[in-house]
């Protein structure tokens, strides 16, 4: 696990007490690239509870976006009781998701530092869902909306696409991948000829969590 966070003490607590990292997979998330999920509707009783008692963290959503090999889970949480959170948060996925977009653009260096430095989790600490969210076939294809309508992008373009997004050149993008640039061009040619979309800002719309 490599992780950026503002406060710590929440993982520790689950470090200390030999407690897995949670997430949400369902068989609806099969063949979405990415999805959100609020903690009181989909994590087990317990560790919201934890949260809430100790962390003073009262309420959450996490933004999860799948990759080949690992998978991000991107989480707000609200340091404050309320009797609306679910509707809190569902009227500010756009405001979320656009904040995600930006943190990635504007910190490339700091997300870079953090994936060359990850924690080693036993196995009892792991998220009990990782392999089911890991894209590790190939032939997975995901349904976006592009301009010409319903189509589908890849998991191997899926990964060239959120590295250019984060700022990266084709050569670099290469570099990440172990791909050369001229196969980098290649996958986002077929995307753009697939969804119509032909500016690199657009490909934001095209990975939305919110559609």
């Amino acid at each position: 696990m490599s992780l950026l966070h503002n406060t710590n003490s929440l993982l520790l607590h689950f470090i200390e007490m030999n407690f897995p990292i949670f997430s949400s997979y369902k068989f609806e998330h099969q063949n979405l690239h990415s999805y959100y999920f609020l903690w009181d509707e989909e994590l087990p009783y317990f560790p919201v509870y934890l949260a809430r008692k100790y962390h003073n963290i009262h309420h959450g959503i996490t933004f999860v976006r799948r990759t080949k090999n690992h998978y991000d889970m991107i989480a707000f949480g609200m340091p404050e009781e309320r009797s609306n959170a679910a509707s809190y948060y569902i009227t500010r996925l756009k405001a979320m998701e656009e904040f995600i977009n930006h943190f990635d653009f504007s910190n490339k260096d700091l997300l870079m530092t953090m994936e060359q430095n990850p924690i080693a989790l036993p196995d009892i600490q792991r998220d009990k869902n990782y392999q089911e969210l890991c894209l590790q076939g190939l032939q997975n294809r995901f349904s976006v909306t592009g301009k010409f309508g319903a189509t589908y992008i890849t998991p191997q373009e899926l990964a060239c696409l959120k590295l250019l997004l984060q700022g990266y050149s084709y050569k670099e993008a290469g570099l990440q991948l172990t791909l050369s640039p001229r196969t980098i061009e290649t996958y986002v040619l077929r995307v753009k000829a697939r969804t119509g979309i032909t500016q690199r800002g657009e490909f934001n719309k095209l990975l939305s969590f919110c559609p």
